[in-house]
């Protein structure tokens, strides 16, 4: 059987030294996280999700005029903490995301790593350290 995976970052890359810090303050992880679906059910997920991408930012996308195929919104700007609590909206369509993913044999993924090394230890040419064996 072959399988689609859809890829996405979270958290930033760069260095990571606290909150405070005036450069190095964006995140303290940083990794990857992903679906994957049987590619025979690829295209009726595709489906599924514009529609209920419509349904949900049609505002938005109205708004900015672009083509809804090629309007996109930024997870994090979309699942802030703001977000969740008071659109039950937002909570209701991540309910049934993850159902429709589990209804077609799919699942959800993700791995991530905490930012421990010293600031003068950042290679991001090499990988991090945890791939380095």
């Amino acid at each position: 059987m072959t399988y689609f995976a859809y890829l996405d970052e979270f958290g930033h890359i760069g260095p990571y030294v606290s909150r405070e810090d005036p450069k190095y303050h964006q995140s303290p992880v940083f990794g990857l996280a992903g679906l994957v679906l049987s590619s025979k059910r690829v295209r009726e997920f595709g489906t599924w999700f514009f529609k209920r991408k419509c349904q949900l930012l049609q505002w938005e996308i109205d708004r900015d005029g672009k083509h809804p195929a090629q309007w996109e919104k930024k997870g994090s700007s979309l699942y802030t903490v703001r977000n969740v609590r008071k659109y039950p909206e937002l909570r209701r369509f991540t309910n049934r995301l993850f159902n429709q993913i589990n209804e077609i044999s799919g699942f959800v993924f993700y791995v991530g790593m905490r930012k421990t090394e010293p600031l003068d230890a950042h290679r991001p040419d090499k990988g991090p350290s945890i791939l380095n064996y």
